[in-house]
Protein backbone atom coordinates (compact mmCIF):
# COMPACT_ATOMS: atom_id res chain seq x y z
CA UNK A 1 0.00 0.00 0.00
CA UNK A 2 1.12 3.60 -0.35
CA UNK A 3 1.05 3.82 3.45
CA UNK A 4 3.41 0.85 3.79
CA UNK A 5 5.70 2.28 1.10
CA UNK A 6 5.84 5.68 2.78
CA UNK A 7 6.46 4.28 6.27
CA UNK A 8 9.00 1.80 4.91
CA UNK A 9 10.99 4.45 3.08
CA UNK A 10 11.00 6.65 6.15
CA UNK A 11 12.17 3.71 8.27
CA UNK A 12 15.03 2.58 6.01
CA UNK A 13 16.12 6.18 5.44
CA UNK A 14 16.25 7.04 9.12
CA UNK A 15 17.28 3.78 10.79
CA UNK A 16 19.21 1.90 8.11
CA UNK A 17 20.95 4.89 6.52
CA UNK A 18 19.50 4.16 3.07
CA UNK A 19 18.29 7.70 2.34
CA UNK A 20 20.84 8.21 -0.43
CA UNK A 21 20.51 4.63 -1.70
CA UNK A 22 16.73 4.23 -2.09
CA UNK A 23 16.95 4.77 -5.86
CA UNK A 24 19.55 2.00 -6.19
CA UNK A 25 17.26 -0.64 -4.68
CA UNK A 26 14.91 -2.88 -6.64
CA UNK A 27 11.31 -2.03 -5.79
CA UNK A 28 8.36 -4.37 -6.27
CA UNK A 29 4.88 -3.21 -5.33
CA UNK A 30 1.82 -5.40 -4.91
CA UNK A 31 -0.25 -3.05 -7.04
CA UNK A 32 -0.31 -0.21 -9.51
CA UNK A 33 -1.45 2.43 -7.01
CA UNK A 34 1.57 1.78 -4.78
CA UNK A 35 3.93 1.78 -7.78
CA UNK A 36 2.40 5.06 -8.95
CA UNK A 37 2.74 6.52 -5.44
CA UNK A 38 6.43 5.58 -5.33
CA UNK A 39 6.96 7.21 -8.72
CA UNK A 40 5.07 10.41 -7.91
CA UNK A 41 6.34 10.99 -4.38
CA UNK A 42 9.84 9.49 -4.39
CA UNK A 43 10.69 9.23 -8.12
CA UNK A 44 11.16 5.48 -7.61
CA UNK A 45 10.28 3.08 -10.40
CA UNK A 46 8.62 -0.09 -9.09
CA UNK A 47 7.49 -3.24 -10.83
CA UNK A 48 4.15 -4.83 -9.91
CA UNK A 49 2.33 -8.01 -10.93
CA UNK A 50 -0.50 -8.13 -13.47
CA UNK A 51 -2.77 -9.60 -10.79
CA UNK A 52 -2.39 -7.09 -7.98
CA UNK A 53 -2.28 -9.30 -4.89
CA UNK A 54 0.16 -11.45 -2.92
CA UNK A 55 -0.96 -14.43 -4.97
CA UNK A 56 -0.45 -12.47 -8.17
CA UNK A 57 3.07 -11.53 -7.13
CA UNK A 58 3.94 -15.13 -6.32
CA UNK A 59 2.52 -16.33 -9.64
CA UNK A 60 4.44 -13.68 -11.61
CA UNK A 61 8.09 -13.87 -12.60
CA UNK A 62 9.03 -10.79 -10.54
CA UNK A 63 10.53 -12.86 -7.71
CA UNK A 64 12.52 -15.22 -9.94
CA UNK A 65 15.45 -12.81 -10.26
CA UNK A 66 18.49 -14.67 -8.88
CA UNK A 67 19.97 -11.43 -7.56
CA UNK A 68 17.21 -11.54 -4.95
CA UNK A 69 19.13 -14.44 -3.38
CA UNK A 70 22.14 -12.24 -2.65
CA UNK A 71 20.54 -9.81 -0.20
CA UNK A 72 17.65 -9.96 2.25
CA UNK A 73 14.35 -8.67 0.93
CA UNK A 74 12.59 -6.03 3.01
CA UNK A 75 8.82 -6.46 3.08
CA UNK A 76 6.88 -3.38 4.18
CA UNK A 77 3.35 -3.82 5.42
CA UNK A 78 0.94 -4.26 8.23
CA UNK A 79 1.33 -6.75 11.05
CA UNK A 80 0.60 -10.19 9.57
CA UNK A 81 -0.38 -8.46 6.31
CA UNK A 82 1.65 -10.48 3.82
CA UNK A 83 2.05 -13.84 5.52
CA UNK A 84 1.75 -15.67 2.20
CA UNK A 85 4.86 -13.93 0.83
CA UNK A 86 6.73 -14.70 4.06
CA UNK A 87 5.76 -18.37 3.80
CA UNK A 88 6.93 -18.46 0.19
CA UNK A 89 10.32 -16.94 1.04
CA UNK A 90 10.75 -19.40 3.89
CA UNK A 91 9.86 -22.35 1.64
CA UNK A 92 12.57 -21.44 -0.90
CA UNK A 93 15.18 -20.48 1.69
CA UNK A 94 15.41 -16.78 0.81
CA UNK A 95 16.12 -14.13 3.41
CA UNK A 96 13.16 -11.90 4.23
CA UNK A 97 12.99 -9.09 6.74
CA UNK A 98 9.33 -8.41 7.41
CA UNK A 99 8.88 -4.83 8.60
CA UNK A 100 5.51 -4.68 10.33
CA UNK A 101 5.00 -0.94 10.21
CA UNK A 102 1.38 -0.65 11.31
CA UNK A 103 -1.58 -2.77 12.37
CA UNK A 104 -4.93 -3.19 10.70
CA UNK A 105 -8.06 -3.75 12.73
CA UNK A 106 -11.25 -5.21 11.38
CA UNK A 107 -14.13 -2.80 11.30
CA UNK A 108 -16.52 -3.44 14.11
CA UNK A 109 -20.11 -2.59 13.39
CA UNK A 110 -22.42 -1.94 16.25
CA UNK A 111 -25.28 -4.33 16.78
CA UNK A 112 -27.63 -1.45 16.01
CA UNK A 113 -25.94 -0.81 12.62
CA UNK A 114 -26.14 -4.47 11.64
CA UNK A 115 -29.70 -4.77 12.91
CA UNK A 116 -30.71 -1.70 10.90
CA UNK A 117 -29.17 -3.21 7.76
CA UNK A 118 -30.71 -6.63 8.39
CA UNK A 119 -34.14 -5.10 9.01
CA UNK A 120 -34.11 -3.66 5.49
CA UNK A 121 -34.78 -7.20 4.30
CA UNK A 122 -31.67 -7.03 2.16
CA UNK A 123 -30.77 -10.21 0.34
CA UNK A 124 -27.05 -10.86 0.01
CA UNK A 125 -26.30 -12.35 -3.43
CA UNK A 126 -22.51 -12.37 -3.33
CA UNK A 127 -19.68 -11.62 -0.93
CA UNK A 128 -16.23 -10.66 -2.19
CA UNK A 129 -13.48 -12.23 -0.09
CA UNK A 130 -10.20 -10.52 -0.97
CA UNK A 131 -8.04 -11.74 1.90
CA UNK A 132 -7.87 -14.38 4.58
CA UNK A 133 -8.61 -11.68 7.18
CA UNK A 134 -11.84 -10.77 5.40
CA UNK A 135 -12.81 -14.43 5.21
CA UNK A 136 -12.34 -14.79 8.97
CA UNK A 137 -14.27 -11.55 9.62
CA UNK A 138 -17.19 -12.71 7.43
CA UNK A 139 -17.24 -16.12 9.07
CA UNK A 140 -17.37 -14.40 12.48
CA UNK A 141 -20.29 -12.24 11.34
CA UNK A 142 -22.17 -15.38 10.35
CA UNK A 143 -21.81 -16.70 13.90
CA UNK A 144 -23.32 -13.51 15.30
CA UNK A 145 -25.96 -12.91 12.61
CA UNK A 146 -27.50 -16.21 11.45
CA UNK A 147 -29.76 -14.40 8.93
CA UNK A 148 -26.68 -13.81 6.78
CA UNK A 149 -26.37 -17.59 6.22
CA UNK A 150 -28.61 -17.41 3.17
CA UNK A 151 -27.68 -18.89 -0.19
CA UNK A 152 -25.11 -16.62 -1.86
CA UNK A 153 -21.84 -16.82 -3.73
CA UNK A 154 -18.40 -16.19 -2.31
CA UNK A 155 -16.18 -14.54 -4.92
CA UNK A 156 -12.43 -14.91 -4.34
CA UNK A 157 -9.52 -13.65 -6.47
CA UNK A 158 -7.21 -16.67 -6.12
CA UNK A 159 -7.18 -20.45 -5.93
CA UNK A 160 -5.85 -20.21 -2.37
CA UNK A 161 -8.77 -18.06 -1.17
CA UNK A 162 -11.24 -20.28 -3.03
CA UNK A 163 -9.77 -23.29 -1.23
CA UNK A 164 -9.78 -21.53 2.16
CA UNK A 165 -13.39 -20.44 1.63
CA UNK A 166 -14.45 -23.99 0.80
CA UNK A 167 -12.57 -25.43 3.76
CA UNK A 168 -14.36 -22.86 5.95
CA UNK A 169 -17.66 -24.44 4.98
CA UNK A 170 -18.80 -22.23 2.12
CA UNK A 171 -20.13 -24.24 -0.81
CA UNK A 172 -20.91 -21.66 -3.54
CA UNK A 173 -17.39 -20.34 -4.11
CA UNK A 174 -16.16 -19.00 -7.44
CA UNK A 175 -12.84 -17.54 -8.52
CA UNK A 176 -13.00 -14.11 -10.12
CA UNK A 177 -11.44 -13.63 -13.55
CA UNK A 178 -9.06 -10.92 -12.36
Amino acid sequence: SPLAADLGIRFISKYLGYKEKIHQLRWIAIGHSTARYLEEVYAIEADYPDIESSEGLLESDLLTDVSLDLFPTLLFGSYKGRDLIGQYYQSIGRQLVNLDLYTVHALVYSTASWQSWLNQDTLVRAVSITSEKILVAWRNQLLIHPRLRENYFIIAPSKRLVSLSKSSGFSNVVQSDS
